[in-house]
């Protein structure tokens, strides 16, 4: 490999490692291959940890059915897709997100996995907070209203 090689490598890997978003590549097996630094923090577990785990042990058998197996398998079957959705590991710290399946390819073509990237859209402790201070804009106002 060329030094420019290399070099684009280098900074391929630094781009991913410190990208916001939650970047995983995951096999036709379903398991991952791939996670990012990112993703690594939303679960609490090192790249170690779930490099080689089944999608379903990490994100659960009941967000594994409502999206990911599906979207997985359209994915590898070449079509790129993605929905949003209030997501996370803890129920009280969901996010909304945006997630993202792209087809990874080789060099011949071939479906080799698929690129999951998800971003937050709207941070759950945010939006808590406005939507507490939208309802107490409105008992405000209906008072008002009722003098």
């Amino acid at each position: 490999m060329t030094r420019e090689g290399l070099d684009e490598q280098r900074l391929a890997h630094r781009v991913l490692a410190h990208s916001p978003d939650n970047i995983s590549v995951v096999g036709p097996d379903h398991r991952y291959r791939y996670v990012n630094a990112h993703y690594t923090v939303d679960y609490g577990l090192s790249a170690e940890d779930i490099v080689g785990k089944a999608v379903v042990e990490l994100i659960g058998q009941s967000a594994y059915d409502k999206h990911a197996r599906r979207l997985l398998d359209r994915c590898l079957a070449g079509e790129s897709v993605s929905y949003h959705d209030w997501l996370g590991v803890d129920p009280a710290r969901r996010n909304y997100k945006q997630v993202s399946y792209t087809p990874l390819r080789d060099d011949d073509g071939r479906g080799e996995g698929v690129l999951v990237m998800s971003r937050i859209l709207c941070d759950c402790w945010v939006a808590s907070r406005l939507m507490m201070v939208g309802e107490r804009a409105g008992g405000v106002s209906h008072e008002f209203n009722n003098l």
